[in-house]
């Protein structure tokens, strides 16, 4: 008996563990349940001076943002986002190279849900936009 107990646990435990999921931009409306204390960890590539922003709509939950380099130094922390819809502006990538987002529920909600919509600018787009606004 108390193997198939030590068993489940050990089986629950690792559905509650963490896997990361590769992104290709732009991303459009992944949506997520998600846990207090879980984390859900996401990869993306960015090359050196893209600018990686979105939105976040979520529901019942409150999320801590955090991105990670390739070598797994943080780089950027968002925190206590939500509920709601929340822009995020997750960095200007320093090198070229693929970066980690954690996303982790925090609050005292248990459970909640959120959609997450990214996208990556690249330098000479975003001077394309800032040279199209009319001046001031």
């Amino acid at each position: 008996m108390n193997r198939i107990l030590a068993t489940a646990m050990l089986l629950g435990l690792a559905a509650f563990q963490a896997r990361t999921e590769e992104l290709t931009f732009p991303v459009n409306g992944i949506t997520r349940d998600i846990r207090v204390g879980e984390v859900q960890s996401f990869t993306f590539s960015a090359d050196a001076g893209d600018l990686v922003s979105g939105k976040m709509d979520l529901k019942g939950i409150t999320v801590n943002a955090t991105v990670f380099d390739s070598q797994g130094k943080k780089i950027r922390t968002q925190e206590d986002l939500g509920p709601g819809i929340t822009e995020v502006g997750l960095l200007v990538a320093p090198l070229s190279t693929t970066y980690r987002l954690e996303i982790i529920a925090t609050g005292k909600v248990e459970t909640g849900s959120y959609a997450m919509s990214l996208t990556k600018m690249t330098p000479s787009a975003r001077m394309a936009v800032q040279s199209a606004r009319p001046p001031e």
